[in-house]
């Protein structure tokens, strides 16, 4: 036990040299500076060797880790491409460190036969949940647009920006799709970011993955969230459900 803690420890440290060495690097030296201190040196050369390895070790271990459901598996490994080092230290105290705590809660179910009166009931009601669903589905759809608009904004502004404009001048329409992007952009971020600390479907870990996902990758990952914990919001919780 001792030996595996200390190896995690170790797993850790490797994690963190690239983020130490910047620290380090941009506190004393500064940015653009130069040295030529032999510690900073070392520093720099175990740092940008073992993040290779240490980055490839993360993702092979989140992609053949058995106790990640399949939606929260791809999302590690999306945010490990976009984070890199600074997310290393979240999944090395969700899934390494504390691994025999991060299972999910595995599914019970027991059949029993059902009464002809409880057959007629499911169908009415199902009948219902469905008209109920579709309703909805339809209200999810805007807050779907309101995730897709600041792409589709700095999407809009690139396009008039190196295509319609003339180099070195600006129009009213530049200025539109800006302060839209903006706006759209803050708006969506927040209300996006609420919605994942306030959801009570998603494990706590999940969720705190969810939020650094939303903070390093804005707009890119809105719709993703929107699919996963809007759209199919009964489908996305990390505790299997269980049914008797």
């Amino acid at each position: 036990m001792l030996v595996k803690k200390t190896a995690k420890i170790a797993l850790l440290s490797f994690g963190l040299l690239p983020f130490i060495f910047l620290i380090l690097f941009f506190t004393i030296v500064g940015p653009g500076g130069h040295t030529h201190s032999l510690f900073f040196i070392i520093l720099g050369i175990l740092a940008f060797a073992s993040f290779p390895v240490v980055f490839v070790f993360y993702i092979i271990h989140a992609c053949r880790n058995k106790h990640l459901v399949k939606n929260q598996k791809y999302l590690w490994i999306a945010l490990l491409f976009v984070g890199k080092f600074f997310v290393f230290p979240f999944y090395w105290y969700s899934h390494v460190w504390k691994d025999n705590h991060s299972q999910d809660v595995a599914t019970s179910v027991t059949i029993q036969p059902l009464a002809q009166s409880d057959i007629a009931r499911s169908v009415r009601t199902t009948s219902m949940e469905g008209t109920i669903t579709a309703k909805r589905k339809i209200a999810k759809i805007p807050l779907l647009l309101l995730g897709l608009l600041p792409l589709i904004s700095i999407i809009l502004y690139c396009i008039m920006l190196f295509t319609i404009v003339e180099p070195g001048k600006s129009t009213t329409s530049l200025y539109v799709f800006k302060i839209l992007a903006y706006i759209s952009l803050t708006g969506a971020f927040v209300f996006y970011l609420i919605h994942a600390c306030r959801n009570k479907h998603i494990i706590k870990n999940q969720k705190y993955l969810w939020i650094a996902l939303l903070v390093l990758g804005n707009y890119f990952f809105f719709p993703f969230y929107w699919y996963l914990h809007i759209w199919k919001d009964k489908h996305s919780q990390g505790v299997a459900t269980s049914v008797k």
